[in-house]
């Protein structure tokens, strides 16, 4: 089992779009995918889980561990 860790910026841009369909693939169904996603993109967060679940993610958790900061996740759900 390994843990993986995504951060998004201050602002969702295509090449952090790119650097997520890069690691779906690498994270297995034993893994966990944690993906950081500063607050002020939370609108953002719909397409993010929408591209989780067209690949076969579930998102277990959503929640806030720091001020300013959405955390979710994220396990393959085969």
């Amino acid at each position: 089992m390994s843990d993986y860790r995504l951060e998004f910026g201050s602002s969702i841009t295509p090449n952090d779009t790119d650097r997520l369909y890069q690691i779906l693939p690498i994270v297995s169904k034993d893994d966990e995918l944690e993906i950081i996603i500063q607050d002020k993109n939370s609108k953002e967060v719909g397409s993010i889980i929408d591209v989780l679940k067209s690949n076969e993610f579930d998102v277990s958790a959503i929640g806030h561990k720091d001020r300013g900061k959405l955390y979710l996740l994220v396990h393959r759900n085969n």
